[in-house]
């Protein structure tokens, strides 16, 4: 007899087969599962670090305006970030009040402060079986002292003898000293007297093309909107009753942090309202007034911001957009500045207004009154940025006696929006360059290595920095030449090996 072919698997063959992947599946889950608590340990431990430095870059940036103080609560620190640090284990900001949703509480008498970790150690991180006890995480910063210092040990001073002179054309920023050497560089692309004011940001240098201008007369033009309930126009302006809306039909091409600087210059003559809202400008970013609270505010998407004063009857008003940042004013009076970004779209996003451009709309929603809108100008300067651009930070002092570098971190901050990413457009390299003889001369310019905005390299190690200096080199380069984010802060740590645990 023909012996017959076999189709398929023995039952063995089958039991064999589930107990290799039985036992694959044993050995991988817990490496997964270990994978994953280490890297919530690791980000939480660098978020608590990014606070702790941006409390530093809070008390300087108070000086300004008065005494060096520390922030009332991690919430005042909101503006440094481009999106505030989330807990991993809660899923819930580290700036926020509540400290089961932060991990954190933080108290302050004004020159100190001091922040303790109250996260729970719920994936027995230092594995003694206890999951209540609080995540062991070393805080950097002695309760917001001038002058860290190690542990039971006074810190050492500098002679001033011992501080080798600094050639006249270089600016000396003097560093902390053990256990850890601080470095932070702030950049501003614009000074202070210019039309826009000091904006922080490396960003590449922009070449002019062309203006576009709009006017919109809607008392002649009321053919360039779309419009619901009764609007009709006096010949003058165009009048929006209770319950109705406009909008323009075009879409003005306004976009955050590209090259090009827009504004939308509009009359309108608001009524006194004691109900109801009344809303004007681009859609996702407009003036919201509302009568029941009598407040004027700023919104973006569907996020208000209050604002002071209360502006009715007739008035000029004008939204400005300059490398992604508006100014609002009022009657040729600066309502909203520059240096006031606005980074909230209500969802947790982070971006100013609509970024692929905004219709001019009015809304009247049961006011029992009507607005009437006069002149509405669009202006548009259009530039390009350059392909290339670099630029060197200040000379650092890191000159500190007993002092061997062991570990580095560096971070580089970005100003950005939620719908842009940085690595469509634009490249970066950050270098550094080291001399050991007080500036005198300096060694080869050498590359930090870096991932997407935060980098952690151990560079710079085992270097006796008894009379060192330091400075940075960052080079941007583009792709399209409309868009070029910017860099605004670099902050890097040294610490020292001698005073590692």
């Amino acid at each position: 007899m023909k012996n017959k072919k076999r189709y398929g698997f023995t039952l063995v063959e089958l039991l064999v087969v589930l107990l290799i992947l039985g036992v694959l599946v044993g050995l991988a889950v817990p490496r997964y599962m270990d994978a994953q608590k280490n890297a919530r340990f690791r980000t939480f431990t660098a978020n608590v670090r990014e606070i702790q430095s941006t409390l530093e870059v809070y008390r300087m940036d108070k000086t300004s305006t008065g005494p060096a103080e520390y922030p009332d609560n991690l919430g005042e620190l909101t503006s440094y970030f481009t999106q505030p640090p989330i807990n991993p284990y809660t899923g819930e900001s580290m700036l926020s009040a509540n400290s089961t949703e932060s991990g954190l509480q933080y108290t302050n008498n004004g020159s100190t402060y001091t922040l303790t970790v109250v996260q729970p150690d719920v994936d027995d991180v230092n594995k003694n079986g206890d999951t209540t006890e609080p995540l062991p995480v070393a805080l950097n910063v002695a309760s917001g002292t001038e002058t860290p210092t190690t542990p039971e040990t006074e810190t050492p001073t500098v002679p001033e003898t011992e501080t080798p002179t600094v050639p006249e054309t270089c600016s000396v920023v003097t560093g902390t000293i053990e256990p850890y050497i601080d470095l932070y560089e702030w950049f501003y692309t614009t000074s202070p007297d210019s039309p826009y004011g000091s904006l922080p940001g490396i960003i590449l240098d922009r070449t002019y093309i062309d203006t576009t201008q709009e006017t919109i007369n809607p008392g002649d033009e009321l053919n360039a909107f779309q419009t619901n309930g009764n609007v009709h126009t006096d010949g003058n302006y165009m009048i929006c009753t209770n319950d109705c809306e406009v909008t323009t039909l075009n879409v003005y091409t306004i976009w955050s942090n590209n090259a090009d600087d827009s504004a939308i210059e509009f009359t309108a003559n608001i009524p006194e309202i004691e109900t109801g809202v009344i809303e004007i400008g681009l859609k996702d970013f407009y003036l919201r007034y509302d009568g029941d609270s009598h407040t004027m505010k700023l919104c973006c998407h569907s996020h208000c911001q209050p604002l002071n004063g209360w502006y009715t009857g007739t008035h000029t008003f004008r939204f400005e957009f300059h490398r992604g940042r508006v100014r609002i004013k009022v009657d040729n009076e600066v309502l909203w500045p520059f240096g006031r970004e606005y980074y909230f779209d209500g969802a947790g996003g982070i971006r100013l207004f609509n970024e692929n451009g905004a219709k001019f709309f009015v809304l009247n929603v049961d006011t029992n009154a009507a607005v009437q809108i006069g002149t509405i100008a669009i202006t548009i300067n259009e530039y390009e940025f350059t392909t290339t651009g670099t630029y060197i930070s200040s000379i650092y002092d890191i000159s500190t006696p007993n002092f061997i570098t062991g570990t580095t971190e560096v971070w580089v901050y970005f100003y950005g929006f939620e719908q842009f990413e940085y690595t469509d457009y634009t490249d970066f390299t950050l270098e550094y360059q080291l001399s050991l003889n007080g500036g005198a001369t300096w060694g080869d310019w050498q590359p930090v290595d870096y991932n997407y905005r935060v980098v952690s390299y151990d560079f710079l190690r085992n270097i006796n920095l008894e009379n060192a200096r330091i400075r940075l080199r960052v080079t941007l380069s583009t792709n399209n030449t409309k868009f070029s984010p910017e860099i605004w802060r670099i902050y890097f740590k040294i610490y020292n090996a001698l005073a590692q645990p």
